[in-house]
């Protein structure tokens, strides 16, 4: 629809924004909270809910810390997440639409500049600059398709997968926390998302 189609416009500005990888952050940000668990009770993180800005990780400790059990903490997260990538996957269908139809408009302008051209063949001075302006709509159509479109629609699926992947190492973290596992298993256990050069980054951090 066309206001899914507006409304896209606001996931390709975040699509090319905050290139930052935060996931070291979070791994720590569920290392603490693991040991703050096991020192003092799962029930001491919720003082610090309030302060989390990654609201998917908040509504998962919520449930934590509310005494929910790991089945139904893992199906509330997981059905969050289902969503998600169906907003993301529209969000890409979007795009890739725009790139299979743009060289198809682009020959249709053509068509017509074509005919209108032929409507002028007893002046052979405007036949070189009628062609020219007839397959430039072919070549407005490829450019925006190649250039533009399909690009786009490659870089908001990296960019899913990205934020795909790093909640579903949320959903593994809050879990680990619930059954009060050991911070140093639940770091191993977290690293296993991250690629060999990042988890280096994370091995500093500890």
């Amino acid at each position: 629809s066309l206001k899914e189609v507006i409304g896209v416009m606001g996931v390709v500005q975040k699509a090319f924004t905050g290139d930052h990888d935060k996931s070291p952050e979070l791994i720590a940000t569920l290392v603490e909270m693991s040991q703050l668990s096991r020192r003092e009770g799962i029930l001491a993180i919720d003082d610090i809910l309030p302060a989390m800005s990654n609201e998917f990780l908040r509504s998962g400790m919520e449930l934590a810390v509310d005494g929910a059990e790991p089945e139904m903490i893992r199906s509330a997260m997981e059905t969050e997440l289902s969503y998600l990538m169906n907003r993301h996957n529209r969000g890409q269908m979007i795009f890739t639409s725009l790139g299979t139809y743009a060289p198809a408009f682009g020959m249709i302008g053509t068509l017509i500049g074509l005919i209108s051209m032929l409507g002028t063949l007893e002046n052979p001075s405007m036949i070189g600059s009628g062609m020219a302006t007839a397959l430039i709509t072919t070549f407005y159509g490829a450019a925006m398709a190649n250039l533009i479109f399909i690009p786009i629609a490659g870089k908001l699926k990296n960019r899913s997968d990205e934020e795909i992947l790093l909640k579903e190492m949320i959903v593994e973290g809050v879990l680990a926390i619930q059954y009060g596992e050991h911070p140093r298993t639940i770091e191993r256990k977290l690293k296993n998302y991250l690629s060999p050069k990042i988890r280096k980054e994370v091995k500093n951090n500890f």
